[in-house]
């Protein structure tokens, strides 16, 4: 009874069984899923280098450049701040530009060493020159607000149609 249990014949190893394929949806899985990854990391990359980009068009704006230029420069917020003044990553609002006419509504946080503040700046452009409503900072904590604004200043970018909000 040995013999049979050992033949060929009853061995767990038939030709019929080794002539089975081999299933592939494991494979076939693995592709589609890898593949929706791809999906998925192209598009958040593609989203995120847009954000990135409209940050980096909004900052190098001149009422974002003009109100971060004269808050580092200010003495009462170099007092409560500290130098370095840096201005922060967030940013929220948007500019509106069509050729030498435009508005602009921006709000963003600076900090120094010592403390922190938020910028706001609310202003038009006719005819290449921006006038701005309001242009202050407001010291976090204390609340203190320092008017940053003079009335107009001449604008130096180029004749662009755009609308950017964030």
């Amino acid at each position: 009874m040995s013999d049979t249990l050992h033949s060929p014949q009853h061995s767990p190893m038939t030709s019929a069984s080794a002539d089975k394929p081999k299933s592939r949806t494991g494979c076939l899985l693995m592709g589609l899923g890898g593949g929706c990854l791809g999906v998925v990391l192209l598009c958040g990359g593609v989203m995120g280098f847009g954000v990135f980009s409209l940050f980096t068009l909004i900052k190098s704006s001149d009422p974002y450049q003009q109100s971060l230029a004269r808050a580092q420069a200010n003495e009462t917020l170099i007092a409560e701040l500290g130098q370095p003044i840096e201005a922060g990553w967030m940013l929220q609002g948007n500019i509106n530009l069509n050729d030498d006419d435009g508005d602009a509504d921006l709000t963003y946080p600076i900090s120094g060493p010592n403390g922190s503040a938020t910028v706001k700046v609310k202003g038009s452009k006719q005819d290449g020159v921006w006038t701005y409503e309001i242009m202050r900072a407001t010291v976090d904590g204390s609340g203190t607000r320092v008017d940053l604004g003079d009335a107009t200043t001449e604008s130096q970018e180029e004749s662009v149609v755009e609308e950017v909000s964030l």
